[in-house]
């Protein structure tokens, strides 16, 4: 991971939609990959729904790659989190 990808996915699962939303729209010029992933395999919306935080999800959902939210749709419903799914 990037130095960038580090702090959009700790951003993510912080909850720090300023942050998120500064990384996404800084993606092309800081080469940052939307779509990383941590050394356990979690990407950013991932990491939000572990953390439940409801503004970063339905950013992330807005602007990641469909096999990302494919995936962690089946993780929130792995975690019984009702209210994401």
């Amino acid at each position: 991971l990037t130095d960038e990808e580090r702090v959009f996915l700790n951003a993510a699962y912080l909850g720090d939609v300023g942050v998120v939303r500064m990384s996404l729209e800084d993606r092309v010029e800081s080469n940052l990959n939307i779509n990383c992933v941590d050394y356990m395999g979690r990407n950013a919306l991932h990491l939000a729904i572990d953390s439940e935080k409801m503004d970063v999800i339905e950013i992330l959902l807005d602007n990641l790659s469909f096999n990302c939210i494919d995936e962690a749709l089946l993780h929130a419903i792995s975690k019984g989190a009702v209210k994401i799914v």
